[in-house]
């Protein structure tokens, strides 16, 4: 974490990981390169029943950034998850262009989105965002601005130099939305997780039985 993020505390990244329902590591002859990990919640919406997985810190060593093995397998326990009939959505909170890029791989619709403004997705993350962020969390904007534990990414020259180079609409978008992602700004992102907003390509991986790297 502290090769990639300025501003980690040690006991509040500990005390945070023990809450989480599942940790996803990267490893490449036995040395770990790389985390993610989520925290499964229930919630009613409407009359209804819904689980929400959010996404921690997701830490990829520079040399594997690129590789879908970490979201694959992140996917797959999503799929299995997924099976019980109640509707999962992600809630993704993102400080690099990086991991927001990840919603596009995945997703046909999903918010905030360049390409697509679903009113009722938007509606279930503010809901979602000011239940779990409270004030931290800016509707007007849709970015999570943290009260304590504010991290930065350390390499904030080469993300500004990548964003304002790139041809990537989506990067462009991140880079237009969340200005200040080098302060340590969040974009708060939400996807429905089920087989017909997943990229057909993508859920070939998560049924399949095949090796990412």
């Amino acid at each position: 974490m502290e090769k990639n993020y300025i501003g980690v505390e040690t006991d509040t990244f500990y005390n945070d990981l023990y809450t989480k329902t599942k940790i996803f590591l990267f490893s490449k002859d036995k040395t770990i390169h790389g985390f993610t990990s989520l925290k499964l919640d229930s919630i009613e919406w409407k009359k209804k029943k819904i689980q929400v997985s959010y996404s921690g810190d997701t830490v990829l060593a520079k040399e594997f950034r690129g590789s879908l093995s970490i979201p694959i397998h992140w996917g797959r326990y999503m799929l299995r998850i997924s099976q019980d009939q109640t509707p999962l959505y992600w809630l993704l909170t993102s400080k690099g262009f990086r991991t927001y890029r990840y919603l596009s791989v995945f997703f046909k619709d999903f918010i905030p989105n360049p390409n697509t403004n679903n009113t009722e997705l938007k509606e279930l993350r503010e809901y979602i965002a000011i239940q779990t962020f409270g004030s931290d969390y800016h509707s007007d904007k849709g970015i999570l601005r943290r009260s304590r534990n504010l991290q930065t990414i350390r390499d904030v020259v080469s993300d500004k130099n990548y964003i304002a180079k790139t041809k990537d609409s989506y990067i462009k978008f991140f880079g237009e939305h969340n200005p200040n992602y080098h302060q340590g700004d969040e974009m708060v992102c939400l996807a429905k997780f089920d087989k017909s907003n997943i990229i057909p390509f993508i859920y070939r991986y998560l049924i399949s039985d095949q090796n990412v790297s």
